[in-house]
């Protein structure tokens, strides 16, 4: 849920940023001038939108999502699959 705060306010910005507040909205009379976000939300919106862009990726998503939901599980060491990349 995003705080909102007057432009007048707007030295309470780092008070709000650094208390956890992930979203601070600034408006200016009632109207949203600007959106202020957590650099690590906005860092996964843009991961997000990397992931969503990409159909080859979303295509593998959506079948290892159908093979997991259809028991079809295969248990990895992460050993292994290091392994297995770096070769």
């Amino acid at each position: 849920m995003a705080v909102k705060l007057k432009l007048s306010e707007v030295d309470r910005l780092p008070e709000l940023m650094g208390n956890n507040q992930h979203v601070v909205v600034i408006d200016d009379n009632g109207s949203p001038l600007l959106d202020v976000f957590d650099h690590y939300d906005l860092e996964s919106v843009y991961m997000t939108l990397d992931i969503v862009s990409d159909p080859d990726l979303l295509d593998l998503i959506k079948e290892g999502l159908e093979q997991s939901n259809n028991g079809n599980i295969v248990d990895i060491e992460l050993s292994n699959l290091i392994k297995e990349t770096v070769r």
